[in-house]
C-alpha cells in the first residue's frame, strides 16, 4: 500500500499525505481494537475473527487495480 500511495501522490504533497496516513492509522487502530473486543463479547471470538478476515478480503478486492486518470496538474 505504501508504494502505491507513493507512486500516485505528487511529490509536493508527499509529506502531507504521509502525515495524514500516519495520523489516520494511529487514531483508527485503537478504535478497531475496541470494536473487535465489543463484537467478541457480543458474539464469539471465532465469529469476530471471521468477520475481520472478511473485511480484509473485501478491502483487498476494493483496492484499485488499474491506473487512475490523473486530474492533478
Amino acid at each position: 500500500m505504501t508504494s502505491y500511495r507513493q507512486q500516485h501522490t505528487p511529490d509536493e504533497l508527499m509529506a502531507r499525505v504521509a502525515a495524514l496516513w500516519s495520523f489516520a492509522t494511529t487514531v483508527t487502530q485503537p478504535l478497531f481494537i475496541l470494536l473487535g473486543g465489543l463484537v467478541a463479547t457480543w458474539a464469539d471470538s471465532r465469529v469476530t475473527l471471521f468477520a475481520a478476515a472478511g473485511l480484509m478480503c473485501a478491502a483487498a478486492i476494493l483496492l484499485p487495480r488499474r491506473e487512475p486518470k490523473s486530474t492533478y496538474k
